[in-house]
C-alpha cells in the first residue's frame, strides 16, 4: 500500500479526495477489495438520500451549471451542447 493516501476523482462531483492510508487499511481489514469511487461528503449524502445541487462545468464548453449532486453521470453536459449531441 502507498505511504500516503490515494488520490481519487469523484465520480459524482468530480472533485479530488484522498482513500488515506488508515481507510485503505480499514478497507483491507473488512475484506472490502474496491476503493471508493466517491468523495465521503457524497457518500454521505447518498446515504441520507440528499439531494444537493452543485455546480459543474459543462465538459464540452465549460459552462458552469448546477446539477444534483446525487445524479452519477459519466460526462456532465450543459443543455445546450446536450441538445446538440442529440441532434447528431
Amino acid at each position: 500500500m502507498p505511504e500516503e493516501g490515494q488520490k481519487i476523482i469523484c465520480k459524482i462531483c468530480g472533485k479530488e479526495f484522498v482513500f488515506s492510508k488508515g481507510e485503505q487499511e480499514f478497507f483491507a481489514q473488512k475484506g472490502l477489495q474496491n476503493i471508493p469511487k466517491s468523495c465521503p461528503e457524497c457518500r454521505e449524502l447518498r446515504k441520507k438520500g440528499g439531494d444537493a445541487l452543485v455546480e459543474v462545468k459543462c465538459q464540452s464548453c465549460g459552462k458552469v451549471g448546477s446539477f444534483h449532486k446525487r445524479i452519477e453521470a459519466k460526462r456532465v453536459l450543459c443543455a445546450d451542447c446536450y441538445a446538440k449531441e442529440e441532434e447528431r
